[in-house]
């Protein structure tokens, strides 16, 4: 399907301003540049907001405890999200066919990120020197300009998208052998398991196991969905911890009459 020069802008636009708010105050940082919401957006810009979800919640998995420590450049999985969802979209292509090249393009995306960092030590060297002049508004300014030119470049070859129109990208995209593309549909099938994988190394699993039995056993013996499942999750989660606060309840109001005695 077609996709117009406002959308493309409109995605850039949005990718931009995230980008900016990533250096911004810790609040916004909380939202910017997240994958599933990148996905989500770019997904109601081009009037297919399932689209969105399905490849920005897929990839959200594969981004799950990532982050830039210690200036590690990670994959940018936001661009790539998007860069999926457009290029499901224009070509028509599956879900499974679009994820392969999101996740390449969020590969490409933190080298990226490494030569966009590379070329910031010339905004932040003016800055220093406006400072030691006293010019503090300069000194200020530099950093934002560096920011700002840093983000268009870094999301300008979404354009290049928009250039080959829809036409060249399913003519690309029917021209790849059906190897290749039976490939990426079990490498795609493989990505909501590792993400769940990374997930429970978070968990106590040891201590909840019994509540993971009882969360596949309803998803694969009474065929429940995901959404049902985690509705039942949540309230076995709601009656164990009201379950637990009365325990607490009563026994620091034990304590206390032992302590009156």
């Amino acid at each position: 399907m077609k996709i117009s020069l406002l959308q493309v802008i409109l995605i850039v636009g949005y990718l931009i301003l995230t980008y900016l708010e990533s250096a911004g105050p810790e609040a916004l940082q909380q939202f910017a540049g997240k994958t599933l919401l990148a996905a989500v957006v770019a997904g109601v810009i081009v009037g297919d907001i399932t689209l969105g979800m399905a490849v920005g919640a897929t990839m959200q998995l594969m981004a799950l405890g990532l982050a830039h420590y210690g200036g590690a450049a990670i994959p940018d999985y936001p661009y790539g999200a998007v860069v999926g969802v457009m290029l499901a979209h224009m070509s028509g292509s599956t879900l499974e066919t679009a994820l392969p090249v999101a996740i390449a393009v969020a590969m490409l995306g933190s080298q990226i990120e490494t030569i966009m960092t590379t070329l910031m030590i010339f905004f932040s060297q003016e800055s220093k020197h406006a400072m030691e002049k006293g010019n503090f508004k300069a000194a200020y300014i530099w950093p934002v300009v560096g920011l700002f030119c840093s983000a268009v470049m870094r999301y300008s070859p979404i354009f290049l998208l928009y250039a080959l129109g829809e036409t060249t990208i399913s003519n690309i995209i029917a021209a790849i052998p059906d190897a290749i593309m039976g490939t990426f549909g079990v490498m795609s099938g493989m990505i909501p398991a590792l993400g769940m994988a990374v997930l429970l190394r978070y968990m106590d699993v040891k201590r909840y196991f019994p509540y993971l039995i009882v969360g596949f056993a309803l998803a694969a013996f009474l065929g429940m969905s995901i959404m049902s499942v985690a509705v039942f999750g949540f309230a076995i989660a709601a009656i164990v911890y009201m379950s637990s606060s009365k325990q607490s309840a009563a026994a620091t109001q034990e304590g206390a009459l032992e302590d009156e005695i």
